[in-house]
């Protein structure tokens, strides 16, 4: 009976102590104790000439970011994003959602399409996560509303 009690006792502690499993969010992922938030943005170009690539590429980053920081923050965005010259050029946006995702990692994918009759489309995607501990989350519950 002690051997018993000593060994619930040992295993409780081990628990409280020991092991922080990462809280459930909805839209995330659960990785190796992190919670792992992802989103995706797309856009077409108008070639396959570097520059027009590369402004698909940012167009695709832009929006897979505020995709991301929809998702993160709970709001939902109806935008529209415009590329000149290698740079973000502007956004307009039915709702407005402040944020910074510095840490947020992109990835991109290209993909061409060629449809019957019609002109190749090559449509580039982007995907933006950003994986947080589970104290970083609870930080983050105190400023989303």
């Amino acid at each position: 009976m002690r051997w018993t009690a000593i060994v619930a006792l040992l295993s409780v502690l081990a628990l409280a102590v020991g092991c922080q499993t990462a809280p459930v969010v909805p839209g995330a992922k659960t990785v190796d104790s992190c919670v792992v938030f992802s989103a995706t943005g797309c856009s077409v170009a108008a070639s396959e000439s570097g520059l027009d690539m590369e402004k698909a590429r940012v167009a695709a980053a832009v929006i897979a970011k505020a995709n991301l920081l929809e998702l993160i923050k709970g709001a939902h965005i109806s935008a529209s994003v415009s590329v000149d010259d290698l740079e973000f050029a502007g956004q307009e946006a039915a709702t407005m959602v402040e944020g910074l995702l510095a840490r947020a990692m992109i990835t991109y994918a290209a993909t061409a399409d060629v449809p019957e009759y019609e002109m190749p489309v090559l449509t580039i995607t982007a995907t933006a996560s950003l994986a947080l501990a589970p104290a970083e989350v609870a930080l983050l519950k105190a400023y989303v509303r």
